[in-house]
């Protein structure tokens, strides 16, 4: 279980920081946070 919630927290700092250069185009709203953390807590 440790893993995983380490895992989903690898893989949301790298979403986050590849998605970020997107949404600054969008008036900097991290509307793309919800999407993984849905998808991490099914």
């Amino acid at each position: 279980m440790l893993k995983f919630i380490l895992f989903n927290a690898m893989l949301l700092t790298s979403y986050d920081n590849t998605i970020t250069l997107v949404s600054t185009r969008n008036n900097g709203k991290k509307h793309f946070l919800p999407i993984p953390l849905q998808a991490a807590g099914r």
